[in-house]
């Protein structure tokens, strides 16, 4: 017995409508946080897989601080989970920042003599479109295009530092100061916490898909920007993992899979 098979029936396509944002778990509804761990997710693929990460934590009992970065406001498709006999709730990412997400700076790059520099003068937005470079649509991604979302990782760059820095600190704390404590209590709880803090280990995943824009941008920058926040903070026992997602999954997604793949390997290296 034979079967034919149309082509068209494997290429990727993007969704035509963003489904609808579901509704984020009340705080009270999430599962204990299990400390040691903290992922990030960048762009529309990264911040799908540690959502999904986070369902199987979910299902085990316990939520991991996720976080998600991305110049899309499409938000990962809603992912239900029952644990505990519970009825099911919608997983959700415990922060998410888009960058650009206030209206879109991508017109003003030459405001900037270092952006001028870097992405016209070096020719960095080569060969792409300006339509692409320069839509005034906000949060619509990087057009698969890497060098656009590293143009709004740097025009955002304040907002996204702060975001970070937000996420570690909390690697660097374990709760707030009790209400009604003396000082004395207050300093010896202090005491107790910065060594607690000082022996435990973090590990940081930065998650993201290698053949698109935001997640190749943001494994080749974020790296140096996050060594640098916790350098500042004073924060030693970690380790940073990257994850790079692709090439197979995202065949015919875009023309430029094989390339920007290959690319971000060379710029790893």
């Amino acid at each position: 017995m034979s079967r034919t098979t149309s082509a068209d029936r494997w290429q990727l396509r993007r969704p035509q409508a963003a489904p609808e944002r579901a509704a984020p778990a009340a705080a009270s509804t999430r599962p204990p946080l299990r400390r040691g761990t903290l992922l990030i997710g960048v762009g529309n693929s990264g911040e799908a897989v540690c959502q999904r990460v986070q369902g199987h934590a979910w299902r085990d009992g316990f939520d991991l601080r996720t976080l998600g970065v991305n110049n899309d406001r499409r938000e990962p498709p809603p992912l239900f989970v029952a644990a505990d006999g519970r009825a099911a709730e919608a997983v959700t990412l415990s922060d998410r920042l888009v960058l650009g997400a206030e209206g879109n700076a991508r017109d003003q790059i030459r405001d900037y003599p270092l952006l001028v520099e870097r992405y016209l003068e070096r020719g960095l937005l080569r060969g792409i479109p300006v339509f692409e470079s320069y839509n005034r649509s906000i949060g619509r991604g990087g057009s698969s295009f890497p060098a656009i979302s590293a143009m709004d990782i740097d025009l955002n760059i304040e907002a996204l530092v702060a975001f970070l820095r937000r996420a570690l600190q909390e690697l660097g704390s374990r709760g707030e100061r009790r209400g009604g404590a003396s000082d004395l209590e207050a300093l010896l709880s202090r005491v107790s916490e910065q060594r607690a803090v000082a022996t435990e280990f973090w590990t940081i995943v930065l998650v993201g898909g290698g053949a698109g824009s935001c997640g190749n941008a943001g494994l080749q920058l974020l790296p140096y920007l996050l060594r640098h926040l916790l350098a500042d903070m004073g924060l030693a026992n970690y380790e940073l993992w990257g994850v790079v997602l692709g090439p197979r999954a995202f065949t015919g997604l875009t023309p430029h899979v094989q390339l920007n793949y290959l690319a971000l390997l060379h710029g790893l290296e």
